[in-house]
């Protein structure tokens, strides 16, 4: 259950340990943004051992209205930033 009152409507680099249920069940869709930067990599990383089971996708959605990804190098800097959060094994491809 996310969190109520004040913080209600607050951007937390919190993942709630109920998703971790979604996780669990494969016949579920599960979409999970994280923010894009190491805030968000290590929140979800929280779960990195559940997800290498199941089959997953992960994307990175690109934002030009936001200062740091409003060009090609932005957005070229945000990715190897996130991938360099990667467990070394993740770090293939690209």
């Amino acid at each position: 259950m996310p969190p109520g009152g004040e913080l209600a409507q607050a951007d937390l680099p919190i993942i709630v340990p109920r998703i971790k249920g979604a996780f669990d069940d494969p016949e579920l869709h599960v979409v999970v943004d994280v923010g894009g930067d190491d805030i968000g990599a290590t929140a979800l990383g929280r779960f990195s051992d559940q997800l290498e089971s199941l089959p997953h996708e992960l994307l990175l959605v690109i934002n030009t209205c936001r200062p740091f990804t409003k060009d090609v190098n932005g957005i070229k800097t945000c990715y190897w930033q996130l991938r360099s959060y990667a467990p070394e094994s993740d770090r293939s491809g690209g």
